[in-house]
């Protein structure tokens, strides 16, 4: 009977899902719909988030902010017509119709005080009133304001609008916000107007929002070409807010003309490294964003992004004398829009030029709308000025981020000694003047910057795009009849194909692309890039009997090459679709793979090499010049590259015909110094193609595992791709500008889950859904670091547009020279004096601080060795105690220091001596340059440290007046590092060479008994689940849950919503969801109850596998009892 009711089961759950997808089919749904229909099928909250995200663009106007105007200067460069001209002109563009028009709210008293002092909003109101001599009276004491009696007005509604804006995005109602208002608002103090600014609409638009909890962090982006001081000086202390300036800066002499705006102004305190000043000008605002800011702003992971968006650094503003086309805008708001889940509001600020201003917001609400993104003109490469800018801006943010840690350190600085200077100096600078700026450009040059901003407008197309015409997709079920007789557990199965395109079907994406036709590629189109013999006889396997195919092959059968040629003719398919203009990208989801067959053979899975093929019908069938190829397969592509590059074992004819060397290839793989799978040695970074096509390969290898890409990073990797995309020139013919985008091809990926969700998120970025925020913290490996290093250094020959990363000398920022300072001063205090250091240079990576018991003044790294790239040491030496560390370079791990007398040898049978015979006879001589010597971790889990009280001589000059010794009670205690073959405590730990490592370990003791145990409710109806996400911001990670009331919040680590409810709640009793740790938020302390329950479900000492095995594997049935007297 349980038999019949299974089978019955199984046969109503397929009839549902056949359904199902008639359902889909016969009835058609909008998009804003997909959240809806798919909420009861299993669909994952991650694509929920996605859908939820997908809302219009919101566009706050006002007419009443067009009353503002100077009445003193007729010719006032902020004038109504930059808001009237570029709502006209968005009109025009079919832009405003497409966005959810909203009309701000005058803001509140009590929203103004976050930002300005009462005072100062009650003069500002009293302007309504005064006479025209008394307004002028009022504003002559300020540096370039005006007042009308429409201005109170006009600067509230804009402050209005920002603040609507935030609510209005934050609560998930539209999916981000354009506010075009005036008067600007970057430069107002908070107790007076200034650089025709009146109220701080973006501080009071932050502050707001970090009021309400609906961001505990925020990104503040401004690029308007004049520093926003007032902005600089609202966070300049508080660690919540990042605020990132593009300005341009002229020593000092460019208004508003403040010391603090250059590049060492970064923040104090805890909130070190959290503004962040850059000038620069041109189009190379790129460079600036993805070398420094987006890196950083990964790495910060805000919860909203605010713009500062000014428009006078763009083509033919009168007084920036700056020539960005209004193009670049939509790039630089398509980068930010990856960030927060695409919660981004940008706020008109400074522009003057009426009709690069309006081409400017023009093309930053198209891209908040999700447009295709224009073209721009090829970006020239980095300036020497730009390159020095950025590094500065390094020297100081270097040791604060760790984003930053592609930049190696030559030279550790102490903290910049900024002492002597204000961080607000603008009541000392500030002059007092009512006149507008004189022009800097002549009536010439603003004429012909206006005829270049006409040209392009001319080809410049802001017209809505449909699903299908941003994507196609290709998949045949036929490609799954290939499949291996012999190995029925081989990883590439048919149901690779077959559970992406279902994954893509149960997520609405599939419906929403063009369905383009599959077909076999012809014995023509293979021979483009296959040798006829190798064609034949992969022909021949589909006549012959399975038992001849197993003797000529193992993955073979008498589908493969019917299979295999679907795949290459799919993809082909595709590449007709994107040439023609039928859409914009591409997606085949097709198999076999193809990027490791060669040209006269199969490998690796792969038989006809797919994109190689496409990339040839491109070139011949469609005319395309220029094509890069990305591989992003952990495998390396080598039949790509071989086929790429001038491979001698090509025909003649296939090579003469193939190599114009109009093709990038890019591969991202593991290497293992060549016994990675394919173990091609020329995988390496030394292999960059040859003749003619030298710099078209870029192998980008990394050497050992322990890299994880989460699915959702797949997507920001696409989103990468399809703006790269457009980098060409936009004056071609429309015909040449349309087919552009980016074709996805499928290749690897052996975990059906992940590769079917990991496909997803890129086919949801290609249809312009919002990328879903990763997780903060987020920095590249000292591994991944080096490597791009190493690539940089082979290419940069061949690529002018390639970044600087050679070593540089940065200052460390506060918090890590006062741990430096702190182990320095702990460690002399409890050395005793010894004999004069020796002054000699270590060879390899070293450096040499000197130190007093006050501040390290300098630390300086020999780079020379590839060692300096993962783990340089810093040598300490003192004035008064002359001793010396060997510590990772600007951290803090000291283990013990030389005593002045040998002590004497303990007895034969110690353990002190067995250990020190064991470890010695692996110990590597010890460097002639150290007079006393500190043991780190990894000297000792290296076996390069006895572990005995006897002196061992040091060989070198200074052997003969000095020994090594180290507390070997010390050592003994982390032993077990080495003896559990970790290579040092970074390791052990899980960080990087260039984190912070604690100079000690400690063991968290939980109070005993707390007070507040009565707080501790039953709840037979809860269940725990490890997955569940937090209440507030759907996190999963660093969960806890109430034990009073039961709900799940995320920890002060991750959004903080947890203590935002204790503070709200006073439920001080929770558990945490990763480990079972139990907290009281009163007692500030974990909590450890001796009462065991004897009922409990981890009765013995194993509980801890078992609780980790339960909790990764199922849902726990535990009571509320049980799990608090867990030992956590």
């Amino acid at each position: 009977m349980n038999g019949f009711r299974s089978a019955q089961s199984c046969h109503l759950l397929q009839f549902t899902q056949r359904e199902r997808r008639r359902a889909r089919q016969r009835t058609p749904f909008g998009d804003e719909d997909v959240q809806v229909v798919f909420a009861g099928m299993g669909i994952s909250s991650v694509f929920q988030r996605r859908f939820g995200s997908n809302r219009r663009t919101a566009l706050f106007y006002h007419t009443d902010m067009l009353n503002h105007a100077n009445w003193l200067h007729e010719n006032c460069p902020e004038c109504p017509d930059r808001l009237k001209i570029a709502y006209q002109r968005c009109s025009e563009f079919g832009l405003v119709d497409r966005c959810l028009l909203i009309q701000p709210q005058p803001i509140s008293d009590e929203l103004l005080r976050l930002a300005h002092t009462q005072d100062y909003i009650d003069a500002v109101a009293a302007t309504v009133e005064m006479s025209d001599d008394a307004r002028f009276e009022y504003v002559k004491r300020f540096d370039s304001a005006f007042f009308n009696k429409d201005t109170h007005t006009a600067a509230r509604l804009a402050a209005g609008a920002l603040t609507h804006a935030v609510d209005v995005v934050t609560r998930g109602d539209t999916r981000n916000a354009f506010c075009l208002v005036r008067p600007p608002g970057h430069h107002a103090m908070k107790d007076e107007p200034c650089g025709y600014c009146v109220f701080n609409n973006v501080e009071i638009a932050a502050k707001h929002a970090l009021r309400q909890h609906e961001a505990n962090r925020i990104l503040i982006v401004d690029w308007d070409i004049h520093h926003g001081q007032a902005m600089q000086y609202a966070f300049y202390d508080d660690p919540r807010v990042l605020y990132f300036s593009i300005h341009r800066y002229d020593q000092g002499n460019y208004w508003p003309s403040l010391r603090e705006s250059d590049y060492d102004f970064v923040g104090q305190g805890p909130s070190y490294g959290y503004n962040i000043n850059k000038d620069y000008s041109d189009i190379d605002y790129l460079t600036i964003f993805n070398i420094l800011l987006m890196p950083i702003a990964y790495e910060f992971g805000p919860d909203l992004v605010i713009v500062s968006a000014g428009y006078d650094c763009a083509l033919g503003c009168p007084y920036g004398c700056f020539s960005l086309s209004p193009a670049v805008f939509a790039h630089l708001t398509n980068r930010l829009m990856v960030l927060a889940d695409g919660n981004v509001i940008v706020a008109l600020e400074g522009g003057y030029n009426v009709e690069s201003l309006s081409d400017g917001v023009a093309h930053t609400i198209s891209a908040l709308l999700g447009d295709p993104l224009p073209s721009l003109e090829s970006l020239k490469p980095v300036l020497s000025g730009t390159k020095e800018a950025i590094r500065k801006c390094v020297s100081v943010l270097r040791t604060k981020w760790k984003s930053l840690n592609i930049f190696p350190i030559k030279q550790a600085l102490s903290p910049k000694d900024m002492s002597g200077l204000s961080t607000n100096t603008w009541k000392t600078v500030m002059v007092p003047t009512t006149d507008v700026e004189p022009c800097r450009r002549s009536e010439d040059e603003v004429a012909a910057a206006n005829k270049k901003l006409a040209d392009l407008r001319r080809i410049c197309s802001f017209t809505e795009m449909t699903d299908q015409q941003r994507a196609c997709l290709v998949y045949d079920s036929r490609m799954e009849n290939h499949k291996s007789e012999l190995e029925r557990q081989q990883p590439e199965c048919p149901a690779r194909t077959r559970r992406a395109y279902e994954l893509l079907e149960e997520y609405g994406l599939a419906r929403r692309c063009k369905r383009t036709e599959a077909r076999v590629a012809s014995e023509e189109e293979l021979l483009r890039i296959h040798s006829q013999e190798y064609i034949d006889a992969l022909k021949n396997t589909a006549t012959m009997p399975q038992a001849a195919i197993n003797e000529f092959a193992e993955r073979f059968q008498s589908h493969t090459y019917d299979s295999a040629s679907l795949a290459a003719g799919s993809l082909l398919s595709v590449v007709d679709d994107i040439c023609s203009g039928e859409a914009l990208h591409g997606v085949a989801v097709i198999r076999p793979p193809g990027h490791h067959a060669e040209y006269d053979r199969c490998m690796g899975f792969c038989f006809f090499n797919n994109v190689a093929l496409a990339v040839r019908h491109a070139q011949e069938s469609h005319g395309l010049k220029k094509i890069a190829v990305i591989d992003w397969d952990i495998h390396h592509g080598n039949g790509l590259q071989h086929i790429f590059e001038m491979d001698p074992n090509l025909p003649m004819a296939i090579d003469l015909a193939f190599h114009d060397f109009s093709v990038l290839c890019l591969s991202i793989h593991r290497f293992d110094e060549g016994r990675y799978f394919p173990n091609s040695p020329d995988a390496d970074t030394a292999f960059c193609g040859d003749g003619e096509g030298v710099g078209k390969t870029v192998n980008i290898p990394w050497n050992g595992g322990g890299v994880g890409i989460s699915m959702e990073c797949f997507g920001h990797l696409t989103h990468l791709l399809v703006a790269t995309s457009t980098l060409n020139n936009p004056v071609e013919a429309e015909t040449e500008r349309r087919r552009r985008g980016v074709i996805l091809a499928l290749e690897g990926g052996y975990n059906l889950t992940a590769t079917a969700e990991g496909l997803s998120h890129c086919v949801a970025t290609l249809l312009s859904d919002t990328c879903l925020r990763l997780p903060s913290g987020l920095a590249p490996t000292d591994k991944g670091a080096a490597t791009i290093r190493r690539v940089v250094e082979v290419q940069k020959n061949h690529w002018t547009s390639l970044f600087d990363y050679s070593p540089m000398a940065c200052h460390l920022d506060q918090l890590t020279n006062t741990r430096l300072q702190a182990v320095t001063t702990s460690s002399i205090t409890a050395a005793t004096p010894t004999t004069q250091a020796s002054t000699e240079n270590h060879t390899g990576t070293e450096a040499t601080v000197a130190a007093t018991t006050n501040v390290a003044t300098g630390v300086s790294f020999d780079s020379t060795s590839s060692a300096s790239l993962f783990s340089p040491y810093v040598s300490l030496s003192t004035t008064t105690i002359q001793a010396e560390l060997s510590i990772p370079a600007a951290q803090e791990v000291v283990m013990a220091f030389e005593a002045p007398q040998p002590a004497s040898p303990p007895p034969a049978n110690s353990d002190a001596d067995s250990n020190s015979q064991e470890v010695a006879s692996s110990q590597p001589q010890q460097h002639p340059t150290t007079s006393a010597t500190a043991a780190t971790v990894s000297d000792l889990s290296m076996g390069a440290v006895p572990l005995s009280d006897t002196p061992q001589p040091v060989a070198g000059p200074s052997a003969e007046r000095s020994t090594n010794r180290v507390d070997s009670g010390m050592l003994r205690q982390l032993v077990h590092f080495a003896d559990a073959g970790i290579e040092d405590l970074g390791s052990f730990l899980g960080l990087n060479s260039s984190d912070p490592t604690p100079n000690r370990l400690f063991a968290v003791e939980p109070i005993l008994w707390c007070p507040h145990l009565g707080q501790v409710t039953s709840a037979s109806q809860w269940r725990p689940e490890v997955t569940h996400p937090c209440t507030r911001c759907e996190s999963r990670h660093e969960n806890w849950v109430c034990l009073t009331c039961y709900e799940v919040y995320c920890g002060r680590y991750a959004q903080g919503h947890m203590l935002e409810h204790y503070n709200t709640t006073q439920h001080s009793i929770v558990l945490s969801l990763a480990d079972l740790s139990a907290w009281c938020y009163v007692c500030n302390s974990y909590i450890h109850n001796e009462r065991r329950n004897k009922h409990s479900i981890w009765p013995n000492s194993e509980w801890l596998c078992l609780l980790d095995f339960q909790f990764r594997h199922r849902v726990l049935e535990v009571r509320p009892q049980d799990v608090f007297h867990l030992y956590c």
